[in-house]
């Protein structure tokens, strides 16, 4: 199912219901980190090492890597925290997708948090040139740990003269399984 006339809880479309331009440039870089509440200590084992150049320039924007970086030949897509929460879940995230080294977007126009509309749950590299991912949807009923359904989106990654470009190819909402889990919920 395509969105753009679904409401979720009463709320205004998020970008996951309209039809928005593409927030990744060409030739940008990684967006800052928003400010975080100071770290608990206790949360320094969900952070990863940086090892390569495209982690580097996200942990200069100020981000806190988390979780394995999944790679496709070139391509390289990984998740960068601004901090975490009180239960080391992580806080203010979002997806970071580079092509040879070179910043090609981010998964969602704005930093995401766990247990909230819109939040990533999965993200899956399938080739060089082509991902998906999928995010919460909850109502107003849905309990924090499980969103009733999922929105699905499947993105493309352009070559353009500028460099890579990440733009999303079309979005679908299907019923959560009911075993469904962010990984950041856990």
């Amino acid at each position: 199912m395509l969105l753009g006339t679904l409401s979720w809880a009463g709320q205004a479309p998020s970008w996951l219901e309209a039809s928005v331009p593409n927030w990744n440039k060409a030739g940008a870089e990684p967006p800052r980190a928003p400010k975080a509440p100071s770290a608990d200590p206790r949360c320094s084992s969900q952070a990863r090492p940086g090892v390569s150049k495209d982690d580097k320039a996200v942990k200069d924007a100020g981000w806190t890597l988390v979780g394995a970086a999944q790679v496709f030949g070139g391509t390289r897509a990984f998740l960068g925290a601004a901090g975490f929460d009180g239960m080391c879940r992580p806080l203010d995230y979002q997806g970071f997708v580079f092509v040879e080294g070179q910043f090609a977007g981010t998964l969602a126009p704005t930093p995401m948090r766990a247990r909230v509309d819109g939040s990533l749950m999965t993200l899956r590299l399938t080739s060089e040139a082509a991902l998906s991912a999928d995010f919460a949807r909850y109502l107003e009923q849905d309990p924090l740990c499980c969103p009733s359904r999922l929105a699905s989106v499947s993105y493309r990654l352009e070559a353009t003269p500028a460099g890579p470009l990440l733009v999303v190819g079309g979005t679908r909402v299907e019923p959560a399984p009911s075993a469904s889990r962010s990984p950041a919920t856990r």
